[in-house]
């Protein structure tokens, strides 16, 4: 059976072991927007999903309520007329128009067994293919156009989940996608999260013009090169890699080290950026290695300021920790 699972990213983790246990155990074609932020049309590719499948799965969690994106994906489903399965995993307002619609729900918990989960899941599914082939659920599609995609008001649950949507777009380099989220959020609540937005949005165009500046000088560049360049900068500027700066701000592997940085921190690393993108741009086609030796030159020189200014303030500038006596 093709199903859509709408949820909240704050459900991430146990949702996508429930949709592999779907798949690979009871044989469903499940599709969640895992890695959706790589998509240009992220939220296009959405709909067409939800319209695609057979019936819509819908994770409740006062997260999941309070999300503007599963609150549009649950609309649409049911002006689709598509069966709908609300799974309450945490306690929650039930929505109305499901209320209305009489929409059976189960409750379950993340600490129960999946094999009971994947039970009472069939279960409710089994329902909803004997009530498509009783024809119950009568579908349409051509007086439906696809809802815009949801902006946030100013409600500050709405904002962080919009700015959260934007650094995960931005952690896969979809520029485009992130720059477009970060100024609703700057929309909708331009003195505390917009601020911040602002501030990503910044370090996004000196980041982004970095990698175009390193593609042009570079001959036959390989994928890796932003990746290696960013851990060169990283070695130089700050004189720990990528891994080892996520461990210091406390960051899970696929996030973007250089996203968290402190206000000092970021100020040296797009200032780093922007000099090495004037040298790089004054170059006509060089090899990786003389890339990289610029990058690392451009970075000392840079460190050796941000080293100055870290021993004045008296802390780290990417992690703001007070430094130990003796340096950093």
């Amino acid at each position: 059976m093709k199903l859509f699972i709408s949820y909240s990213r704050d459900d991430r983790a146990w949702v996508y072991e429930f949709s592999r246990a779907l798949r690979d155990r009871a044989d469903h074609d499940v599709w969640i927007d895992q890695r959706i932020a790589l998509a240009q049309d992220w939220w296009l590719t959405i709909l067409q999903n939800i319209q695609a499948a057979q019936a819509f799965v819908y994770v409740m969690t006062p997260q999941a309520i309070q999300s503007i994106y599963c609150r549009a994906e649950m609309l649409y489903a049911l002006a689709l007329n598509k069966p709908i399965l609300p799974i309450i995993l945490k306690s929650c307002d039930y929505p109305q128009e499901l209320r209305d619609k009489r929409v059976h729900h189960y409750e379950v918990k993340d600490t129960d067994n999946l094999d009971n989960i994947l039970l009472k899941t069939e279960k409710g599914l089994g329902r909803i293919e004997i009530a498509l082939v009783q024809g119950e659920f009568q579908q349409s599609h051509s007086h439906i156009t696809y809802p815009p995609e949801p902006k946030p008001e100013p409600k500050i649950e709405q904002v962080v989940e919009v700015f959260h949507t934007a650094e995960e777009a931005s952690d896969f380099d979809n520029f485009s996608l992130s720059e477009k989220l970060f100024q609703q959020v700057i929309e909708a609540d331009p003195l505390l999260w917009g601020r911040a937005a602002e501030a990503r949005l910044r370090g996004m165009i000196t980041r982004k013009l970095f990698v175009e500046a390193l593609k042009a000088a570079v001959s036959n560049a390989p994928v890796s090169l932003y990746a290696e360049a960013t851990d060169v900068l990283y070695r130089g500027l700050w004189e720990r890699t990528a891994v080892e700066l996520r461990r210091d701000l406390n960051l899970n592997q696929r996030q973007n080290p250089r996203d968290a940085f402190r206000k000092f921190g970021l100020i040296y690393t797009e200032l780093a950026e922007m000099i090495a993108t004037n040298k790089l741009d004054k170059l006509e086609i060089v090899t990786m290695a003389m890339a990289m030796d610029i990058v690392w030159e451009v970075t000392r020189l840079i460190h050796t300021q941000a080293q100055a200014t870290a021993h004045a303030l008296g802390m780290d500038l990417v992690t703001e920790k007070r430094l130990l006596s003796g340096g950093e």
